[in-house]
């Protein structure tokens, strides 16, 4: 799709720091920018699209800003119900590959039979709360977006200390799933603002084309009738 850039930008690879040997972002910076990678994919999805690259070199930061990211290279989902969700599937596990790749340093030789078999010696590199979501992608293939899950365990980790408290405040008042923003929606609306101008675009023309066909058509019996009238 067309350019989008806004303003200075940095690939991925370059912030990371890919090309030296143990990159340059500390752990907590890199699942800082894996987090809003994940809401841009999951506002993709939303949108009827899917990652075409996930090379990150094909991944900006629009204005070097970690809650700006923009896949360069998309294309609409397939209509078929279940290729789609397979596609979604798929993006979801490239996704994860690649987060572990920049964790553990090994991006540029990752193997992704090597990782499904040896993700124990693999783990040990990455956030240990967030283990159990890329074991559940890497081993099992859930479908499971990071922030839905990251979401859901600060609503468990709430609960547990609260019982462990004696607490009896609601917890639906401290964090309440439903407005919690796990897409990103205002940032990604301009980034990916061609995803719906684009759709938009389409439903205008599909509904536009046949009113000016029908009058035209209506002009053209009108001028008929009048000349044979004459």
């Amino acid at each position: 799709m067309d350019d989008m850039r806004e303003g200075l930008s940095t690939t991925l690879y370059d912030w990371v720091g890919q090309d030296t040997e143990y990159g340059t972002k500390s752990e907590e910076q890199l699942k800082e920018v894996f987090i809003n990678l994940d809401k841009a994919l999951k506002y993709i999805h939303n949108h009827g699209y899917y990652i075409v690259s996930f090379d990150p070199r094909e991944i900006e930061l629009l204005d070097g800003e970690v809650n700006q990211v923009k896949f360069n290279k998309i294309m609409p989902l397939p209509v078929a119900y279940n290729e789609s969700n397979e596609k979604k599937k798929e993006d979801i596990f490239l996704s994860a590959c690649l987060q572990i790749g920049l964790y553990t340093h090994t991006l540029n030789y990752l193997n992704v039979d090597f990782l499904k078999d040896n993700f124990d010696a693999f783990a040990s590199n990455m956030p240990a709360d967030d283990v159990p979501y890329y074991r559940g992608v890497i081993e099992r293939g859930a479908s499971v977006y990071l922030c839905e899950f990251l979401n859901e365990k600060s609503v468990r980790d709430l609960k547990k200390l609260e019982q462990e408290l004696g607490e009896e405040a609601d917890v639906s008042q401290v964090i309440n799933p439903d407005s919690i923003d796990d897409t990103n929606e205002d940032i990604n609306n301009r980034i990916y603002k061609q995803i719906s101008g684009l759709r938009e675009s389409a439903f205008i023309s599909y509904f536009t084309y046949p009113i000016i066909v029908f009058v035209i058509a209506m002009i053209f019996f009108v001028i008929c009738m009048i000349i044979l009238n004459s």
